[in-house]
């Protein structure tokens, strides 16, 4: 479904390769040359943050856009392509991906992919001082009557193998944000699909179809976990 105030704070999309010979030092400079046009900011060095479940300690060259919200960042063996808020929808952010992948490889040139990974996350604000979990959720978040029910926080972090397909995954992050604003409430809902459901075949097109296939996982997730009335929070109405 298509919101016309998406929640996304940032979407992003990360392919592990399999090395087919050492990095080379001049690779970085080879790529940045063909993606200048759509990224035009000075080169940067960083790590890939938005997914620290991996190396997040390895260094990664950053490519942006002027105002940052777009970016691409590489190294060796793995590639991400993000976007910050306003997230202006799947056919907007897939071409990104689908520019980025097919410079990648034909600069490095892998021996294949290992894993494809899509995580968005969500930042949902309810307006109040207090919410009903089930008003809005459909993840139950309770404690035994024995245990103070008024919550000051709360975090659920939940991986779940896909019955269809053992190589896929969907982890869930549901917590709550720290906020100054005394009449809003912060709930941050993350949603990552990660498959190595991948071949050796490094055709740009069979490695979208995947990737595809993940934004459809991870919207049918987010659709399950909220409800109507959190719908109309993204809605201008």
């Amino acid at each position: 479904m298509v919101y016309p105030r998406p929640p996304i704070k940032e979407a992003a999309c990360e392919v592990v390769f399999r090395e087919n010979q050492p990095w080379d030092i001049t690779l970085p400079a080879i790529i940045y040359s063909k993606l200048r046009e759509s990224y035009p900011s000075r080169p940067s060095i960083g790590t890939s943050s938005f997914f620290r479940s991996r190396q997040d300690s390895v260094p990664q060259v950053v490519l942006s856009t002027v105002d940052a919200r777009k970016q691409v960042k590489f190294g060796a063996n793995s590639l991400v392509v993000s976007v910050l808020a306003p997230y202006n929808g799947w056919e907007e952010f897939s071409p990104r991906i689908k520019q980025a992948l097919s410079t990648f490889i034909k600069v490095t040139e892998p021996a294949g992919i290992a894993s494809i990974r899509l995580r968005y996350q969500n930042e949902i604000r309810i307006p109040g001082k207090s919410y009903t979990f089930s008003e809005y959720f459909t993840i139950l978040t309770s404690v035994p009557k024995e245990v103070p029910s008024t919550f000051v926080g709360f975090h659920h972090n939940i991986m779940t193998r896909y019955k269809d397909a053992d190589e896929t995954t969907l982890q869930l992050i549901f917590s709550s944000v720290p906020t100054d604003e005394t009449e809003v409430l912060v709930a941050g809902l993350d949603i990552a699909v990660s498959t190595t459901k991948v071949s050796e075949t490094l055709q740009v097109a069979k490695i979208m179809r995947l990737v595809n296939e993940l934004k459809i996982r991870a919207s049918d997730a987010f659709e399950a976990l909220i409800t109507e009335k959190t719908r109309a929070l993204f809605r201008d109405d």
